[in-house]
């Protein structure tokens, strides 16, 4: 039982990191710094930011991890 707590406290604090990203990199399109942007990065500015991909494979990652302990052990 204190491995699904730990799991739902990482996952919570994993969250309130996406979503700040989100909101910063909202707030930093609004105000463009750097003009020599590539294409694909100006079109999808979520999907092709590593750190946000990473926020979400890395709870992905973990519940798998969890599931498999879980069947295993």
């Amino acid at each position: 039982m204190t491995l699904w707590i730990s799991i739902c406290i990482i996952e919570a604090i994993l969250l309130a990191g996406l979503i700040y990203s989100i909101v910063a990199n909202q707030k930093r399109q609004r105000t463009r710094v750097d003009h020599n942007v590539n294409g694909t990065t100006s079109k999808h500015p979520i999907l092709a930011n590593p750190i946000l991909l990473a926020y979400v494979l890395f709870p992905v990652a973990i519940v798998i991890g969890a599931a498999l302990l879980y069947k295993f052990y």
